[in-house]
């Protein structure tokens, strides 16, 4: 089961990505400089970042003619300001983590946000459909399975659940969700944290399997990942071609086969409900004190 987050997905959008000079525009020369919070790469090696970014990079440089960069930034907040003193000209941010940022720069813009095949965003914990547990609490530190490639608000769902330190699972490392989910339908693993969308995939690829499983508990849907600019950084103009080359990517011979690979149906225009679904995630999920470069939960099959 091939699941990407969006930021391998957004960052091979627009990586070699220039727009129109503007009065606070990148140099044409230099392009279009993106940055991604560090947190939508939790397992994907940071060199890969431009490596991941070949796919799209001829299609996009045919419509603008102008090259570009892509960096990390270590959080929401760092990258929020970044987009305001105009270091970078495009942040990708987790939905509810853009909540947070915007909050910092009220001139932050969305530009699109992405759609996966089960909707919006929305983690949850998976038992064995006969387990007795009832709600989270009765889950034991440890006993939570996080695969890799789980997705950042799976980490803020169970943050607030369980508060910011949840213990490793005992179980060992797994390569990825598929396999933590036979783990829990198999009876070897008391539960796992994942996206309602990787239990709905599961159940397409493994039907017999899915009869086992059941949803202890689910999240709130959280505002979509969004890819936004700070009023200014680029024209309207710029804006605007950069939106539709976004919108249309998966309607392309190129664009169609990476929307599979990274688990996204496609980028959208963003939702006219959106700021207020921002607020809303707010109230649920606050921003942390003391924002900090990976959350304080470990997570089964990943680097420390």
């Amino acid at each position: 089961m091939r699941l990407f987050s969006l930021a391998t997905g957004a960052m091979a959008a627009l990586i070699g990505f220039g727009l129109a000079p503007s009065t606070r525009a990148a140099d044409p020369q230099t392009g279009l400089q993106i940055q991604v919070v560090q947190g939508l790469f939790r397992d994907v090696p940071p060199g890969m970042v431009k490596v991941l970014g070949g796919p799209l990079r001829q299609l996009i440089s045919k419509k603008t003619g102008l090259g570009g960069d892509i960096d990390l930034a270590p959080d929401a907040m760092t990258l929020s300001d970044r987009l305001k003193a105009n270091q970078c000209q495009l942040g990708v941010f987790h939905g509810y983590e853009f909540a947070w940022a915007k909050a910092r720069n009220p001139d932050l813009i969305p530009l699109v946000v992405t759609v996966y095949p089960s909707g919006k965003p929305q983690a949850c914990i998976v038992v064995h459909k006969d387990s007795t547990c009832t709600c989270v609490a009765d889950l034991k530190d440890g006993q939570i399975v996080i695969p890799s490639r789980t997705k950042g608000h799976c980490f803020a769902y169970l943050a607030r659940e369980r508060g910011a330190e949840v213990a490793p699972s005992k179980v060992g490392p797994l390569p990825g969700i598929e396999e933590a989910l036979d783990a829990v339908a198999g009876g070897s693993s008391p539960a796992a944290l994942v996206d309602v969308g990787a239990v709905k995939g599961y159940e397409k690829l493994n039907p017999a399997g899915a009869k086992n499983l059941k949803i202890l508990c689910q999240s709130e849907q959280f505002p979509q990942n969004v890819i936004a600019y700070s009023k200014g950084s680029i024209s309207d103009q710029s804006a605007q071609q950069l939106r539709q080359v976004l919108t249309e990517a998966h309607t392309t011979p190129a664009g169609k086969p990476l929307m599979i690979l990274w688990n996204i149906t496609s980028f959208a225009a963003v939702p006219a409900d959106y700021a207020e679904h921002l607020a809303t995630s707010a109230r649920s999920y606050p921003a942390p004190e003391k924002q900090t470069r990976a959350p304080a939960v470990r997570a089964v099959g990943m680097a420390p």
